[in-house]
Formats: C-alpha cells, structure tokens, sequence
C-alpha cells in the first residue's frame, strides 16, 4: 500500500474540491495503476481461449521478417497492434 499525503482544496463551504499529492506518491499512484492494466490485460488474454498464444519472439520474427499470415484473421492494423502488445506484455508478466 502506497502512504499517501494528501492536501485537499475546498469550496468557501469547506466543501472538498480537489486533492493535491506530492509528486513522487502521484508517480507511485500512477504506476500501481499501470502495473494494475496490465494484470487485467494479462488476465483477458489468458481467459481467451479463441487465439492461439504465441511466444513473444517468435511474434517479433514473424514480424520482422514480413511474415503476417497468422494475423490474417484480423480485420484491421489496428486490431494486429493490439495483438501484437498483448503478446509483449505476456512476455513480459511471464519474465
């Protein structure tokens, strides 16, 4: 758990507005949220059972090499990008 300071800003009815954190625990903040995305990531791809699951390096070849036949199936670059960083994340959860 993240010790957190916060200052809170209030209205003229000492009403809470807004909350001030120092930096470095909103940079603390920020990074249990990311880390937190890509647990969720993680999880979603591992419950979808539908694509088969590539290792990460094998993906990085395929794409270097100009060998997208097994992103075929998808509909869009967009879509072949999104696969593409799912597959890097599960490697990197994995390391």
């Amino acid at each position: 758990m993240i010790a957190l300071h916060p200052k809170f800003i209030v209205d003229e009815s000492q009403e809470k507005q807004s909350v001030v954190l120092p930096f470095k625990e909103w940079l603390k903040v920020l990074e249990q949220i990311e880390q937190l995305e890509e647990i969720r990531a993680y999880d979603k791809a591992k419950a979808d059972t539908e694509d088969e699951i590539l290792p990460f390096d094998q993906v990085v070849s395929e794409l270097h090499k100009g060998e997208l036949h097994r992103f075929t199936g998808l509909k869009s670059v967009k879509k072949r990008q999104r696969r593409y960083i799912e597959c890097r994340r599960k490697t990197v959860i994995k390391s």
